[in-house]
């Protein structure tokens, strides 16, 4: 909402129909246009080559089970002088036990690339996040910032951030976010 604010023909791309509606209707109500698209970060097959100068990724690729299908459709879509804008989940989150962060302990348990599906049992996961909880995929950074430049695009940005609300929050950087260009 806030680049078509500024006057960037916005398109939003979701796989949830509820939050692309949400997304229409916040920009209606502030009298903004975005164009809907319903899909998956991981198959932008409806988006035209080179159309795009700038790509968005917010705090989400953990939901993906493979980020280079992303990077991939990035580097495709994006203009030849375009860029690319992500924000990720710092792997280190995804090496401790969940039921002891819970306890406000930190026990390495995890390796890194991290999976619901493979790291958890079944019963532990729904015990742990319930049934309606998306699946979540902890990616390495070499799958992220490697998965980038084999696409052919530079990095040339990168910040942190601490979620100071959890355990490792108090340790490490919860988040970071990525700056690239073709």
């Amino acid at each position: 909402m806030l680049l078509a604010a500024r006057g960037a023909l916005v398109t939003s791309l979701e796989n949830s129909a509820q939050q692309l509606q949400r997304d229409i209707d916040t920009c209606a109500r502030f009298g903004l246009t975005v164009t809907a698209v319903e899909g998956s970060m991981d198959n932008m097959h409806m988006l035209e080559t080179s159309d795009f100068d700038m790509v968005v990724l917010g705090v989400g690729a953990q939901f993906v089970a493979d980020v280079r299908p992303v990077f991939t459709h990035v580097s495709r879509v994006l203009t030849q002088e375009g860029s690319f804008i992500g924000a990720f989940m710092n792997p280190v989150c995804y090496v401790f036990d969940w039921a002891a962060q819970e306890a406000g302990q930190l026990k390495l348990r995890h390796k890194v690339p991290y999976s619901d599906l493979t790291s958890l049992h079944e019963e532990e996961r729904m015990s742990l996040f319930g049934p309606d909880a998306p699946l979540e995929f902890g990616h390495s950074l070499e799958q992220i910032l490697g998965g980038l430049l084999v696409e052919g695009l530079r990095i040339d940005g990168y910040l942190e951030e601490f979620n100071e609300r959890d355990a490792i929050g108090e340790y490490f950087p919860s988040y970071f976010a990525v700056r690239a260009s073709r």
